[in-house]
Formats: structure tokens, sequence, C-alpha cells
């Protein structure tokens, strides 16, 4: 019989497993939140967006395409046990995502490069609102 509050030990491992992948992810999380708001803040005001969004979608891709190198045998994936056939499959299913993906980014880049008006963003001066009839 358990007592209150008592976890089986497979739940005590996925837990102290949960809590160390969290606590992997943070500093990628706090660096996200960083480069966006001093993107945002900082940079966009000087330069505008042309070079920043093509920028951001170019790294995006770089790091889709550096994904495509997961092996059965890398990192995350070879902790997972089971068939061998199911354990490649997977890797191929996220390889094929992990490439898309790149290819999406790559054409945002481009479509932004080119769409984009070049220069620094200026504020309108409001305009005097029009009375309905």
């Amino acid at each position: 019989m358990l007592r209150a509050g008592a976890l089986p030990r497979a739940a005590a491992s996925t837990c102290a497993h949960v809590r160390a992948t969290v606590a992997r992810t943070l500093p990628l999380t706090a660096g996200i939140v960083t480069a966006s708001t001093t993107a945002n803040i900082v940079l966009l005001p000087r330069t505008g967006p042309r070079p920043l969004l093509p920028l951001g979608m170019a790294l995006g891709a770089i790091g889709m395409f550096l994904l495509t190198r997961i092996t059965p045998t890398s990192g995350y994936a070879s902790t997972h046990t089971g068939d061998g056939a199911a354990v490649l499959a997977a890797v191929h299913g996220y390889t094929t995502a992990f490439t898309v993906s790149g290819c999406i980014f790559v054409a945002g880049a481009i479509l932004t490069a080119v769409l984009l008006p070049s220069g620094v963003l200026t504020a309108q001066a409001p305009q005097e609102p029009v009375a309905a009839h």
C-alpha cells in the first residue's frame, strides 16, 4: 500500500526526467524571449524589418537543417527503446519534417527579403476621425 504523497518508483523516475527536461529547455526559452524583445525594442526602430526578418528566417532554416542530422543512435532518439524498424521510421519522419520546415524557412527568407520595404519604418501622424452618417 502506498503512503499518501508517495509515488511508485517508475513515476518518481518519470518526474525526475520531466524536471531535467524542463531545466534543459529553460536557457532556450530565456534566449528566445531576450532575442525577441531586444529585436523588437532596440533593432527594429534602427534598421526596419527588412534585415531582421530574412535573418531570423535564415537562422531558423539553419537550425532545421542541422536537426536533419539526427540518427537513431544520437541523443534523444537513442533513449527510445523498441523495435529497430519503429525507431528508424520515427527518425526518418523527424528528418523529413525538419527538411520540409527548413525549405519553408528558406522560402520565407527569400520572400521577406524581396517583398519588405527597406529602411526604417516611420510612424504616421494620427488623422482626424471622420464622423459617420
